[in-house]
């Protein structure tokens, strides 16, 4: 008889996955200590990792989370962390009006007083 063996949990792992994929953080050169560090705490927690494992992939993930948000502009992906995409050429641009002097400056230019 054949007896099915449980697939093992990878909560963590295919969320990591799918977040360096769509991030771009994976093909980073610079960050693949990061990246490692973070597939392997990954790991540990879909294999039944503690607290202090939780404790450990949450930071990292913020110091990805930091790496992200400092990073040239990828695609749409930084669209979505909260930066506001670049106007569009089509929307109209509100008229500047030319500003006043102010009150120091008149008062300048009737007693003839050079700045």
């Amino acid at each position: 008889m054949v007896v099915a063996r449980p697939r093992p949990d990878r909560t963590n792992r295919d969320a990591l996955s799918r977040m360096l994929r769509t991030t771009g953080l994976a093909s980073m050169a610079d960050e693949a200590p990061l990246v490692a560090l973070l597939k392997r705490l990954a790991k540990k927690l879909d294999e039944g990792g503690g607290t202090r494992d939780e404790a450990m992939y949450l930071s990292a993930l913020k110091d990805a989370r930091r790496v992200l948000d400092m990073a040239p502009a990828r695609g749409k992906s930084s669209a979505g962390r909260g930066q506001k995409p670049e106007a569009k050429a089509t929307e109209e641009k509100p008229e500047v009006t030319p500003s006043k002097p102010n009150d120091l400056a008149a008062f300048k230019m009737k007693r003839g007083i050079a700045s």
